[in-house]
């Protein structure tokens, strides 16, 4: 991942670490849980996370008049952020279940 992808992560949707799926379950299982199901859902989210963009940009002047420019703006700023990071195919997502091995 570039520099400038990082600086985005950070900045737009304030990430700290972003492993890959493998590593994130591994660091799970390390951690003591018992993995229940573990299930990719970057596809999907992706989706939406394009859809809930294209739909906002389609009634942003609502949110323009009840909240303010400014609010609806930032709004659209950050699910720009959300739908560029995922179309790059460098943010994913993951459904977990998982228990204590205690």
């Amino acid at each position: 991942m570039s520099t400038v992808q990082w600086r985005d992560l950070e900045r737009d949707l304030s990430a700290v670490t972003l492993p890959d799926l493998r590593t994130y379950r591994q660091d799970l299982e390390n951690a003591g849980f018992i993995i229940e199901y573990f299930t990719d859902m970057t596809s999907g989210w992706a989706e939406f996370t394009h859809q809930r963009l294209v739909h906002y940009r389609s009634v942003r002047q609502r949110y323009d008049r009840v909240y303010s420019e400014e609010t609806a703006a930032a709004l659209e700023a950050f699910y720009a952020a959300v739908d560029s990071q995922f179309q790059s195919g460098k943010l994913g997502g993951v459904r977990i279940c998982a228990r204590s091995g205690d």
